[in-house]
């Protein structure tokens, strides 16, 4: 009779064993900041923590439109509070790390303040994280 309880006592242990490792593996949450100063800005966050915000306004992310001869990014983040950064950029090396943003990504925009009232700041850096820990995008 001692075998089969010794049986059952394993294979609870590897159940939960299992359970817990599901479980396993950092998390963090990376929600939308722009800080400006007079002559530049700054924007970080994860994409899935800007969707699964709370209010309707919070965002970020970067776009390319390109032509037959030129492409050009623009970026955005924008606060709830009604703070936000918009940039855009012509540089080849801005546009091909747009190319790995995804919906599990943590963005960083830098931007120079733009010369002129009415125009876009111009985007000056782009960093893109893909990593496990960023919450992903969910509806």
């Amino acid at each position: 009779m001692a075998k089969p309880i010794k049986a059952v006592v394993g294979l609870t242990g590897v159940l939960c064993l299992a359970v817990v490792t599901a479980e396993a593996g950092e998390k963090m949450e990376r929600p939308v900041k722009v800080t400006r100063t007079l002559y530049a800005a700054e924007a970080s966050g994860a994409i899935g923590s800007a969707r699964a915000s709370v209010n309707a306004v919070e965002g970020i992310g970067c776009a390319v439109n390109a032509g037959e001869t030129a492409a050009e990014l623009v970026c955005f983040a924008r606060l709830a509070a009604g703070v936000d950064l918009l940039c855009s950029s012509t540089a080849p090396s801005l546009i091909q790390t747009a190319a790995h943003i995804g919906p599990a990504s943590f963005i960083e925009i830098r931007s120079e303040n733009a010369k002129y009232p009415g125009r876009l700041d111009k985007c000056t850096g782009l960093r893109v994280e893909n990593h496990s820990r960023n919450p992903p995008m969910v509806r």
